[in-house]
């Protein structure tokens, strides 16, 4: 999966769905299933997290190349 802002939360909301059906369940084997996965797609999120704070952003790049180039008149 890209690193992106809408599968940040998408990976948000699907480990909150997995978390909200195993707190509803009965069930201890579905519901310590359901939280193994609920963990899994939390390293995801983590992961991709910071995989895009290494990155640049474009548009703190682009303010600060304006900023320059004002400074230079």
């Amino acid at each position: 999966m890209e690193p992106s802002l809408v599968n940040l939360i998408h990976l948000r909301d699907k480990e909150q769905a997995y978390r909200d059906k195993a707190y509803a369940s009965d069930d201890s084997f579905v519901r310590d299933h359901l939280l193994m996965q609920a963990d899994t797609i939390k390293a995801r999120h983590t992961e991709m997290q910071r995989v895009m704070s290494d990155k640049p952003n474009p548009v703190l790049l682009e303010l600060k190349h304006r900023e320059e180039q004002l400074s230079l008149f």
